[in-house]
C-alpha cells in the first residue's frame, strides 16, 4: 500500500500524465462461469499464444503491441508488420537468407527463417 502511495504521490507531484489502457471482458473457454478484465494488449497476446501454444509468451506480447525483436521467425513478423512488399533470396551452403522489404525504407534479414537484423 505504501508503494503505491508514493507512486501517486510522485506522479501528482511531477505533474505526470498517466494513460489508462482499454480493458475488455475475456471469458476463458476453461472456466466458462468466469469473467476477467484485463487489458487488450494482454487479451491478444494471451490470443497468440492459444493460437500458437510453441510461441514464446513474449514474443506473444510483443506481436501485441506491435514491436518485434531479434529471434522471432517470419510468421511472427507477419503478424506483427504483415507481407513484404518484396522478398529477396539467397541460398548458400549455410542456408537461407532473406531480405524482406517494406516500402522501401524498412528492410528486415532472415537467417533459416529467423530474424537476425533490420534496417530502417
Amino acid at each position: 500500500m505504501k508503494s503505491i502511495m508514493l507512486i501517486l504521490s510522485c506522479v501528482l507531484l511531477m505533474s505526470c500524465e498517466v494513460k489508462q489502457t482499454p480493458t475488455v471482458q475475456y471469458k476463458p473457454k476453461s472456466y466458462p462461469d468466469t469473467i476477467i478484465v484485463i487489458d487488450s494488449v494482454t487479451k491478444v497476446a494471451h490470443d497468440y499464444l492459444l493460437k500458437h501454444p510453441s510461441w514464446d509468451p513474449v514474443y506473444c506480447l510483443l506481436i501485441a503491441k506491435h514491436s518485434y525483436q531479434i529471434g522471432m521467425n517470419k510468421e511472427m513478423m507477419i503478424a506483427v508488420m504483415g507481407k513484404p512488399l518484396e522478398v529477396n533470396r539467397t541460398v548458400t551452403r549455410s542456408g537461407v537468407h532473406e531480405q524482406w522489404v517494406y516500402d522501401r525504407t524498412h528492410y528486415l534479414y532472415f537467417d533459416n527463417d529467423i530474424l537476425t537484423s533490420w534496417q530502417d
